[in-house]
C-alpha cells in the first residue's frame, strides 16, 4: 500500500514539475522595414540565399577565389574553433548520459577483524571473518523537477553557440584575408603608378638637363626635376614594403610560410566591385552566425534559470542492486547467495544558508546580462550594415568625382609641360602640376580599392555567406 502511494504521488510531482519549466523567450528588437541609408543595393527575395556561400567569387578574380579555398583548408585559428566545437559537442553528449540509467558492476574480496569491544557484538561471532560480494547497481535519476533535462538543453545551446563561432570566425577571416588582398593590390597599383611616373620624371630630366647644357634653363630647374624623381623612388620603396608585408600576412592566414609563398603583381584594374543584395533588416537576424550565437547562449542561460530552481526540490532517484555475497565459502555464484534490492530515493536540502537562492539570482541575472548582450549584438549589426550602405554611397559619388579631377588635372598638365618647354612657365608650376596630376591619380586609385573593402565589409555585416546545417 506504501508503494503504491509513493508511486501516485511520484507520477503527481512530475506533472507538478513540468510546470515549474522556464519557458524560452527570445527577446523582441524592433526592426524597421527598410535600410535608412539609400546606397545602390539590390533587394533579394526571401526565398533565395541572400548572399551564396562561396561569396568572394562575387569579385571575379581567380587568385582571390584559391586564396580563400586555401583559408578554409590551412588556416590553424579555425582549428581552435573546430577544436571548441568538438568539445562542446562531447560536453552535451556527456549531459546527455544523466538521462539515462547508469549501470556499475562491483566485486569484493575482502578478509575483516571485529572490534573486540563493537557494540551489540554477538557472544558466537568469529573474530575474522570473510566477504566475497560480485554483482550490479543500477541507478536512474527520475528528473521530476527536469533539472537533467534543463542542464541537457543548455548544454545543447552551447553546442550550437560553438558552432555559430566557428561559422563568424570563417567569415571574419574570410574577410580578412579579402581586405589584404585588396590592400596588396593597391600597392600593386601604386607601384605600376609610381614607375610610370618615375618614367616619365626621368625623360623630364633628361630634357630638363639637356635645356640647361644649352644654356635655356638654370640648374635650379635641373633640382628640383631631380628632388621631384627621388621622391617618386623613395614612394616606390615604401609601396614595396607594404606590398611585401601584405603577401605575408595573406600567407599566415592560408597557414603557409611567408618564405615559399608569393603572389603575382597584377594591375587594380582587373577587380571590380559587385551588386551585393540587402534584405530587410529582420532577416538579418536570420543571416548573422554571431547573432545566431548570442542567442544560444541566452538560451543556455534561461535554461539554467530552471536547474537552479529545481535545486528547492527533492532529487529522487530509483536504485536497484543485485548480486551475490557468502562469508569466503566456496560456490558463490549460487542462489543461496543471491541478493537484491529495489526502492526510490530522496534527498531534500533543509537549510542551506540561503545559498540556492543566491544560485537562482546568479543565473536570472546571468540571463538578463546575455539578453542584452543580444540586442546590442542585434542593433550593432544594423548599425554596420547601415554605414557599409552609407560609405558606398558616397565613395560612388567621389570616384565620380575624382575622375573629372583627374582627367582635368591631366588636361592641365599637359598645358603646363607644352609651356614650360616654350619657356613661358617656371620649372616650379611644372613640379606643382606633376604633384597635382600624381594626387589624382593616388585618390581615384586609393577611391577604388576602398570600395571593395567597404563592399567585402557590407557582406560581412550582412552575415556572409555562411551555410551551417
Amino acid at each position: 500500500m506504501i508503494r503504491t502511494y509513493f508511486l501516485f504521488s511520484i507520477i503527481a510531482l512530475q506533472f507538478f514539475g513540468c510546470a515549474k519549466e522556464v519557458v524560452y523567450e527570445k527577446p523582441i528588437v524592433s526592426s524597421a522595414n527598410a535600410f535608412k541609408e539609400s546606397g545602390p543595393w539590390v533587394e533579394a527575395k526571401l526565398s533565395q540565399e541572400l548572399i551564396q556561400k562561396d561569396w568572394w567569387k562575387l569579385f571575379n578574380d581567380p587568385t582571390l577565389d584559391q586564396l580563400e579555398l586555401n583559408l578554409d583548408n590551412g588556416n590553424p585559428s579555425l582549428g581552435i574553433y573546430l577544436a571548441r566545437l568538438e568539445q562542446s559537442r562531447a560536453y552535451t553528449l556527456s549531459l546527455d548520459a544523466q538521462s539515462k540509467p547508469s549501470v556499475n558492476a562491483f566485486a569484493q574480496s575482502a578478509n575483516n577483524r571485529q572490534s573486540d569491544h563493537r557494540p551489540l557484538r554477538g557472544a558466537g561471532q568469529p573474530d575474522v571473518y570473510s566477504v566475497n560480494s560480485l554483482g550490479l547497481n543500477v541507478d536512474y535519476d527520475l528528473d521530476l523537477w527536469g533539472r537533467v533535462k534543463g542542464i541537457v538543453s543548455s548544454g545543447k545551446s552551447l553546442e550550437n553557440a560553438s558552432k555559430y563561432d566557428l561559422a563568424n570566425a570563417r567569415i571574419g577571416l574570410q574577410m580578412e584575408l579579402a581586405s589584404n588582398y585588396f590592400e596588396l593590390r593597391r600597392f600593386d597599383s601604386q607601384m605600376f603608378l609610381y614607375r610610370e611616373t618615375i618614367q616619365s620624371y626621368e625623360k623630364q630630366l633628361a630634357l630638363t638637363t639637356s635645356l640647361h647644357n644649352q644654356g635655356v634653363v638654370s640648374g635650379l630647374d635641373v633640382s628640383r626635376s631631380e628632388a621631384q624623381l627621388e621622391t617618386i623612388k623613395g614612394y616606390l620603396a615604401v609601396a614595396e614594403s607594404n606590398r611585401a608585408q601584405c603577401e605575408h600576412a595573406l600567407a599566415t592566414l592560408v597557414g603557409q610560410s611567408p618564405s615559399l609563398f608569393s603572389i603575382p603583381f597584377e594591375k587594380l584594374n582587373v577587380l571590380k566591385s559587385p551588386a551585393v543584395p540587402v534584405t530587410v533588416p529582420s532577416r538579418l537576424l536570420e543571416r548573422r552566425p554571431d547573432i545566431a550565437s548570442a542567442e544560444s547562449m541566452l538560451a543556455s542561460a534561461n535554461a539554467n534559470v530552471g536547474v537552479a530552481k529545481t535545486a528547492f526540490f527533492p532529487n529522487i532517484s530509483l536504485g536497484l542492486a543485485a548480486g551475490f555475497q557468502d562469508g569466503g565459502s566456496l560456490g558463490l555464484l549460487t542462489s543461496p547467495n543471491l541478493f537484491w534490492a529495489l526502492g526510490p530515493s530522496a534527498v531534500l536540502s533543509i537549510f542551506d544558508a540561503g545559498k540556492r537562492d543566491a544560485q537562482v539570482k546568479i543565473a536570472i541575472s546571468k540571463r538578463d546580462e546575455l539578453a542584452s548582450s543580444y540586442k546590442f549584438t542585434v542593433l550593432k549589426a544594423f548599425q554596420q550594415v547601415e554605414d557599409s550602405l552609407s560609405l558606398i554611397d558616397s565613395l560612388n559619388k567621389q570616384a565620380t568625382s575624382a575622375e573629372k579631377t583627374r582627367s582635368a588635372v591631366q588636361h592641365s598638365n599637359d598645358l603646363v609641360m607644352s609651356r614650360y618647354f616654350e619657356g613661358i612657365v617656371s620649372s616650379f608650376e611644372v613640379v606643382k602640376a606633376n604633384d597635382d596630376l600624381l594626387n589624382a591619380k593616388e585618390t581615384l586609385l586609393n577611391i577604388n580599392i576602398t570600395h571593395l573593402e567597404v563592399t567585402a565589409v557590407l557582406i560581412h555585416s550582412l552575415g556572409g555567406g555562411w551555410i551551417v546545417n
